[in-house]
């Protein structure tokens, strides 16, 4: 009777824990802030939250960063996604988290991330001229298995690191 009832529990704890394991894009988010550390004032744009929640993320918003739509482009790969956009002026702190059905549509999707890369240092170079480009100059974009990120930051290397271990 014992052994059965041990055999459950284990049973049980293995089931949660196989439930539990799923990766998401904000998970990843806040394990990567663990690691690399304090991001300036900014929002996290999420799109889990609902349209009178902070952090919602309007298809006007989608169109204006990646250039498609929620339902058209790269981003009909993506299941969900978060993205972090620093208020500051004077450097660019932004990270892209991007969940896809597979492996091969999240290379899809760093296409997308690729053309935001760009577009972000054109805007800067015509608006900034070469101030603040630091945090564009290793700005990249990773897949990894289902997930797709990219990142702009002054230390785009201390983020390189933190995203290893966050995904």
């Amino acid at each position: 009777m014992k052994r059965a009832v041990v055999l459950i529990m284990i049973i049980s704890l293995f089931f949660l824990s196989a439930c539990s394991s799923g990766n998401t894009p904000q998970r990843v988010y806040e394990s990567f802030v663990d690691k690399y550390g304090q991001l300036p004032v900014g929002t996290l744009y999420d799109s889990e939250k609902k349209e009178w929640e902070d952090g919602y993320v309007s298809d006007r918003l989608i169109e204006s960063l990646y250039g498609c739509t929620r339902d058209g482009g790269e981003m009909e790969h993506v299941l969900s996604f978060c993205v972090y956009l620093s208020s500051r002026s004077d450097e660019v702190y932004e990270l892209g988290i991007f969940l896809c059905n597979s492996h091969s549509e999240a290379e899809q999707v760093a296409k997308m991330c690729l053309l935001r890369i760009d577009t972000v240092k054109e805007i800067r170079i015509k608006t900034e001229g070469e101030v603040g480009l630091s945090s564009l100059d290793g700005a990249f974009v990773r897949v990894s298995g289902k997930f797709c990120v990219y990142s702009i930051m002054p230390d785009n290397e201390a983020s390189s690191r933190a995203l290893d271990r966050a995904l």
